[in-house]
């Protein structure tokens, strides 16, 4: 007959406000994830050396980033290390330094 059913409509508005409320939250959770990683490195206060970082501080890709905003950084794969890591933990440019091995750096800003 052309007329459009409202679904909120046909069940009860609690449960309709409660499906929108959980959308919502995902939607908001998912770009604060994303969002966290980005420009994390701006407010690195330096790099780590030999995987360790001051206090206050923990190590991201080879960085020091406060660590109210540090994302966790999954361990990368023994097999896609490239060298083994200067003294004091330092790499390559493109590269930083986890446990003693030099890993490509990701393309993450």
């Amino acid at each position: 007959n052309g007329r459009r059913i409202n679904r909120c409509s046909t069940s009860s508005s609690l449960h309709c406000s409660r499906m929108k409320y959980s959308l919502l939250v995902l939607t908001c959770t998912l770009a604060l994830a994303s969002s966290q990683t980005k420009g994390v490195f701006e407010r690195a206060v330096g790099p780590c050396i030999d995987d360790k970082c001051p206090s206050g501080s923990s190590c991201y890709y080879g960085q020091c980033i406060p660590s109210e905003i540090a994302p966790k950084m999954p361990e990368p794969e023994k097999s896609t290390a490239v060298a083994k890591c200067l003294y004091g933990g330092m790499c390559e440019k493109a590269q930083y330094c986890f446990k003693g091995d030099c890993y490509p750096h990701p393309n993450l800003d």
